[in-house]
C-alpha cells in the first residue's frame, strides 16, 4: 500500500476516535458543596451542631453532679493509727475507733489554728473490767453500767468525792474529751506527762475540750494532733497526794481527832470504806495494815498515773468534720 494512502487512513481512525470518546469528569464533595451553596442549609447544620455539644454537655454536668452528691470526696486516706479520712476542696471528714480504755489516745488526725470541727462520737464503755467480770461470774445486776459518750453522772458519795479530780471535775464520769497536743510530742515523754495530762490553768487549759455525744462548730485554737479520752481521774502525784490528804481529813472528822493526830490503822481501814473506798495495795508483804489497804501508796510509788484507765473497756466510733482555715 503506498505510503500516502496509510497516513490518510490513520488520520481517519483518529478522527473516528475523538468522535467516539467518552468523556468523564469526577467531582469530589459535590453533596458538601451544593449543601454550603445553600444558606439555609448551613443555617441548619450550625444549629444541629450546637443542640448536640450543648446536649452532651448538659449529660455530662448531670453526670458529674451525680457522682459528687453520691460520693462528694475527690480522696481517702488512713493514717497510721486508722483514722480514715475522706477529703475534698472545703472540708474533710473523719472516722475513727476510739478504745476507751486508752488515757489520752493519738488519732494521728492533724487540724491548725483557726479549723472549725463538728465531733460526733457513739459507743459504749464500763467503768471497770474487773467489777464486770465478778458481777458476771455471782450472776448479779451491774455495779457499774454500759454509758454511753455522753457520760454518767455518779451519785454515789464516794464516787462524789472522786469527782473532783476528774480531768474535768465533777462533769460526766466516762464522756469523751479531746485536746490538741503539738506535734512531735511522744505520750510517753516527760513533756507530755508533765504539761497533757490534765488541764494547767496557767498553761494549756485551751486546749482541752468536753465532747460528750456531739460538739458543733468548735473553734481549735491551736495546731497540733487530736487526742482523746474519757473523764475519768488521772492518778498525778498532785492527785494522789491530795486524795489521801482528803480521806484522812475525813477520817480524822469522824474519829473526831485533830490534824495532829495520827489515824489508828483499823480507825484508817474502817473508815476509807465510808469515804474514797481505796482499793488494797498488790504488795501486802512488807507493808502496815494501813498501807496494805491503801493502793494509791502503789500508783505513787510506781508512778501508775493511768491505772484507773487501763481497767475500763469499750469504744467510741469518733467522726470529725473539719472546716479547714482559710485564712
Amino acid at each position: 500500500m503506498p505510503r500516502k494512502k496509510i497516513i490518510q487512513s490513520k488520520e481517519n481512525f483518529d478522527e473516528n476516535e475523538k468522535q467516539n470518546s467518552l468523556k468523564v469528569e469526577i467531582v469530589s464533595n459535590w453533596s458538601l458543596l451544593e449543601i454550603l451553596s445553600d444558606w439555609k442549609k448551613v443555617t441548619k447544620i450550625i444549629v444541629a451542631l450546637f443542640v448536640i455539644v450543648i446536649t452532651i454537655f448538659i449529660g455530662l454536668a448531670f453526670v458529674t453532679i451525680s457522682i459528687k452528691r453520691i460520693y462528694p470526696y475527690n480522696d481517702i486516706k488512713i493514717n497510721a493509727f486508722g483514722a480514715t479520712t475522706m477529703q475534698n476542696e472545703d472540708n474533710d471528714v473523719i472516722y475513727w475507733l476510739f478504745n476507751t480504755a486508752d488515757l489520752w489516745a493519738n488519732s494521728g488526725i492533724k487540724v491548725e489554728a483557726g479549723d472549725i470541727l463538728t465531733i460526733r462520737a457513739s459507743g459504749k464503755s464500763h467503768t471497770a473490767i474487773h467489777h464486770l467480770v465478778e458481777d458476771v461470774e455471782t450472776n448479779i445486776i451491774l455495779r457499774d453500767k454500759w454509758v454511753g459518750t455522753d457520760g454518767e453522772e455518779k451519785t454515789d458519795s464516794r464516787d462524789i468525792l472522786r469527782g473532783n479530780f476528774r480531768i474535768f471535775p465533777n462533769m460526766a464520769q466516762d464522756a469523751l474529751l479531746m485536746q490538741v497536743v503539738p506535734e512531735g510530742i511522744e505520750r510517753n515523754s516527760k513533756e507530755f506527762i508533765n504539761n497533757y495530762l490534765v488541764p494547767d490553768n496557767n498553761n494549756n487549759d485551751e486546749n482541752f475540750y468536753f465532747i460528750g455525744k456531739e460538739r458543733v462548730d468548735l473553734r481549735i485554737n491551736n495546731s497540733g494532733i487530736l487526742y482523746f479520752a474519757v473523764n475519768d481521774i488521772v492518778l498525778t502525784i498532785e492527785n494522789i497526794k491530795k486524795m489521801i490528804n482528803d480521806n484522812d481529813s475525813l477520817i480524822r472528822c469522824d474519829l473526831k481527832l485533830s490534824s495532829k493526830d495520827s489515824i489508828p490503822e483499823k480507825g484508817w481501814i474502817k473508815w476509807n470504806k465510808e469515804h474514797f473506798k481505796f482499793g488494797p495495795h498488790p504488795d501486802d508483804s512488807t507493808k502496815t495494815a494501813r498501807e496494805k489497804f491503801n493502793e494509791m501508796t502503789y500508783y505513787d510509788s510506781v508512778k501508775y498515773y493511768n491505772a484507773w484507765y487501763d481497767d475500763n473497756v469499750g469504744s467510741f466510733l469518733i467522726v470529725v468534720e473539719r472546716k479547714k482555715n482559710t485564712k
